[in-house]
């Protein structure tokens, strides 16, 4: 006598699906964005004497400056992909795989280099040092590929839906610690070619170590404040796209004045300016409505608006 035995239907395995079409000028300057990154890298772990004879420039600034070069590739494929409507999940995945090289992998090992001669210095204490150096790079890539994969599964193809961001985005977290340490180089030249009375009255060598020891922590903030919910502005949608006011036409025009002044100073404001905006936002929200709940005006033309309108 034959059991009668209960019969689960079959699963059909899916047939993987094949990429049919890809957006080939787009993906190009994603492409483009992960060679800077890993030429970053390469150019980083140069020897400073030889490279700095053939360019004229040290390994490090190069290897920052390459990763400036990603962050503007990066931000001109998604606009091409908008732009041509070609937009899709191929190219979304692409762009995340060469973010964490570009904005992960290269501004932690930029990191590990350039407070490499630091570890030297302090033979003690150097094994310590190296270990938690070390350990903050690692947690700096760790939270980068974290904020990308996070980033691909709430994002959408539409543009309308990335004015903000939640957290500090990969990108504006990668050109705070590469302009951070062009600037570093640009004064650690300067230094070099003055003397040591006018280094000590100008202050070059304070700002030059202030920069080292800042960086570490610099850079564990920026990882926390990806990972982070802390709303940030999408820059090229929010200021550069559509019709703006005559005013904000000037501002843009100052800002690009003062970058053909001294550039690394500029980049150094223009992304720390960004990676504070969030923060910054948040407590004027809070602050506005704690003002609310309190009863008081807000701004002082609300204050002087009652009196207005007795006096009239």
């Amino acid at each position: 006598m034959t059991k009668n035995r209960k019969r689960w239907p079959r699963r059909r395995l899916r047939k993987p699906r094949r990429v049919r079409g890809v957006a080939v000028l787009p993906s190009l300057f994603t492409l483009g964005n992960a060679i800077c990154g890993f030429a970053a890298i390469y150019y980083a772990a140069m020897p400073e004497a030889d490279f700095q004879k053939r360019f004229f420039i040290s390994p490090l600034a190069f290897a920052g400056y390459l990763i400036l070069i990603a962050i503007l590739a990066d931000a001109i494929d998604g606009r091409l992909a908008r732009l041509s409507k070609s937009a899709s999940n191929f190219g979304a995945q692409l762009d995340s795989l060469a973010d964490v090289v570009s904005f992960g992998v290269a501004p932690a090992f930029l990191l590990i280099k350039l407070l490499a001669p630091t570890q030297a210095a302090s033979p003690v204490v150097a094994p310590t040092v190296g270990k938690v150096i070390w350990l903050i790079a690692v947690i700096y890539l760790c939270c980068t590929a974290l904020r990308l994969a996070r980033f691909n599964v709430e994002s959408v193809t539409d543009s309308s839906a990335h004015q903000t961001f939640r957290g500090l985005p990969a990108p504006g977290a990668a050109g705070i610690i590469a302009s951070l340490v062009v600037l570093h180089q640009e004064f650690l030249g300067e230094a070099t070619g003055l003397g040591d009375w006018l280094r000590d009255s100008i202050g070059v060598d304070l700002a030059i170590q202030v920069m080292v020891r800042a960086l570490p922590v610099v850079t564990l903030v920026l990882a926390l404040a990806m990972v982070s919910r802390i709303p940030y502005v999408h820059l090229l949608n929010q200021y550069l796209a559509g019709r703006r006011s005559f005013k904000h036409l000037v501002r843009l025009t100052i800002f690009l004045i003062l970058c053909l002044v001294h550039l690394q100073i500029a980049l150094v404001c223009m992304f720390c300016g960004f990676g504070l905006s969030g923060p910054v936002r948040i407590l004027q929200k809070r602050w506005q409505s704690a003002r609310g709940k309190a009863g008081l005006p807000s701004s002082p033309a609300a204050s002087s608006a009652p009196d207005e309108r007795l006096s009239g």
